[in-house]
C-alpha cells in the first residue's frame, strides 16, 4: 500500500493489530490520538521505528504504563507524547 499518513483520531479504539502497519512499507506517520488504548505490542509500530523521522502521536490515550510497555520507552520522545493512566502511582506522567 502507498500510504504515508494515517489518522484515526477520536475514534474510540480500544487495540491496534499486531501488524498494523507491516503492510505499509511507506507509512511515515500514524495518529491514534484521543482513543481509549491501554497498550499495544511491540510489533504494532515497528517498522515506523527504523526511521527517527516517522512519528506516532498517541496523546490522549489511557495507557497501562506497566512493563509490557517497557519497549516504547526506547522510541524518539516525540513519537508518543503520551501519559500514563495507570496504574495509579504513574498517573499524569509522561510515558517516557
Amino acid at each position: 500500500m502507498r500510504w504515508y499518513l494515517v489518522r484515526t483520531g477520536k475514534n474510540n479504539l480500544t487495540s491496534l493489530p499486531r501488524d498494523f502497519s507491516a503492510e505499509m512499507p511507506l507509512l511515515r506517520s500514524v495518529t491514534v490520538e484521543h482513543n481509549q488504548i491501554k497498550t499495544f505490542h511491540p510489533d504494532t509500530f515497528a517498522p515506523l521505528t527504523l526511521n527517527e523521522a516517522n512519528r506516532v502521536r498517541f496523546i490522549g490515550n489511557p495507557l497501562h504504563c506497566d512493563c509490557k510497555l517497557t519497549f516504547a520507552l526506547q522510541y524518539p520522545p516525540s513519537w508518543l507524547n503520551a501519559q500514563c493512566e495507570t496504574p495509579q502511582a504513574l498517573k499524569d506522567q509522561p510515558l517516557k
